[in-house]
């Protein structure tokens, strides 16, 4: 009981930790919230170390994007202080337990990470028939976006089974609109990303069905790699600035986030790609570690700056 009881104590403090967090960004209080996030950090190694099981570490990653996004459109840029290095390089790993991951047993029957695609349809359907449909993967669910007039139902057919994507019956929106719609097709188990819809329409009836949402399994994710020709940079005049996108890449083509660490008598921005440097004239090399993440994998490259 002693280990079940120590991972419920792990969960709870993160959860207030971020809570708090989170908080401090909708009071604006930027600053604060920060420092809050880097407290984060702490308790997040120590799940990370856990035996928790690989659910709430799944989970947990549906949640960085959008801790990332809250941090990213804060008004002031994210400046980490001089920490130690291994802590400035799970900054951008932080995961956040929502209270959700406690109380909501829905949550807890999550399967492995996903992405989530959408196909454009923008096809009109006045009568009852198959539609094929052709995606890029075989899908794990399936939902609809769209809108209806009259009565209409719109199926996934595998073999001889029907499995209700959308019933015009069950649209509480008047005007007639859905969005993201699946009724029985939520988590599906599909032999082929070649797929037939079936729609039944009672007559006089009309179904648009602008899109279709689904996912698939995430693939093996590729870490950014340091494209530069140097780790030797001059900063002329006590100040400067780097554009990261033109030292750093990514093979999957994902967009890259950046932090970096600080040295002393040296002042390090990162906003965006875009790395600010500002020193006293004169100061003579100094040493920071860029870090590169494609929200999944970490690269670290020691970089000397040589203050002029």
């Amino acid at each position: 009981m002693g280990g079940y009881d120590e991972q419920t104590d792990l969960i709870k403090n993160f959860v207030e930790v971020s809570s708090k967090a989170k908080g401090l960004l909708e009071q604006n209080k930027v600053s604060e919230a920060k420092q809050v996030y880097l407290e984060l950090l702490e308790v997040y190694n120590e799940i990370n170390n856990s035996s928790l099981m690989k659910y709430h570490k799944e989970i947990a990653h549906q949640e960085l994007t959008n801790l990332h996004s809250a941090i990213s459109n804060a008004k002031e840029p994210f400046k980490l202080p001089h920490i130690p290095l291994n802590v400035a390089i799970a900054a951008i790993l932080i995961i956040v337990f929502g209270v959700f991951v406690i109380m909501n047993p829905k949550i807890a029957g999550l399967a492995s990470l996903s992405d989530t695609l959408t196909l454009q349809m923008n096809k009109t359907i006045k009568e009852s028939g198959i539609i094929e449909v052709t995606l890029l993967e075989k899908p794990l669910s399936l939902s609809a976006t769209g809108k209806v007039t009259g009565k209409a139902k719109l199926y996934l057919k595998q073999g001889e089974n029907l499995r209700l994507i959308f019933d015009s019956e069950k649209n509480k929106n008047k005007e007639g609109t859905f969005i993201d719609v699946c009724e029985d097709t939520c988590s599906i188990n599909a032999n082929s990303n070649a797929i037939e819809l079936f729609a039944a329409l009672e007559k006089g009836s009309e179904l648009f069905l602008e899109s279709l949402q689904y996912k698939v399994k995430r693939k093996k994710n590729s870490p950014p790699v340091w494209t530069g020709k140097t780790k030797e940079f001059t900063l002329t005049e006590g100040q400067g600035e780097l554009n990261l996108d033109n030292y750093f890449s990514d093979p999957d083509g994902d967009k890259l986030v950046y932090l970096a660490t600080l040295d002393e008598g040296i002042d390090i921005v990162v906003n965006g790609n875009i790395l600010t440097a500002k020193a006293k004239p004169g100061s003579g090399k100094k040493s920071i570690t860029l870090i590169a993440s494609d929200l999944e994998d970490v690269v670290k490259v020691p970089v000397t700056i040589n203050v002029k």
